[in-house]
């Protein structure tokens, strides 16, 4: 029974300091004006966007989810840069894991306030 508490503590001890360090990574994500995304960059959908998606480019969180959202709102002049890029970085997989950098630059029009 008491290994049982033991546990119980532990695990409310873990599901806090994890609450925690999420919070803190979101004050990050938010105070560095950073967006996070995951992309299916072959069919060109993205898959998760930040919350920081409206107010940082001015497009609704749901516009991210339709096909085609990325490369129909890069600068014309970044767009073909930017998808090559993208579908490169998408082609090596195992970037992240051999550290290297898994960015892309391009200028996307914002809407109009």
């Amino acid at each position: 029974m008491l290994e049982s508490v033991e546990n119980q503590v532990e695990y409310i001890r873990t599901v806090a300091a994890l609450r925690k360090e999420t919070e803190r990574f979101q004050l990050l994500l938010n105070v560095t004006h950073i967006l996070p995304w995951e992309a299916n960059c072959p069919i060109s959908a993205f898959t998760y966007v930040g919350d920081q998606a409206p107010e940082m480019l001015g497009y609704p969180t749901e516009d991210w989810y339709q096909p085609d959202f990325w490369p129909a709102h890069l600068h014309p002049d970044d767009r073909r840069r930017a998808m090559a890029k993208t579908l490169e970085y998408s082609n090596a997989r195992d970037n992240l894991r051999a550290g290297m950098p898994n960015d892309c630059e391009g200028r996307a029009g914002g809407v109009a306030s």
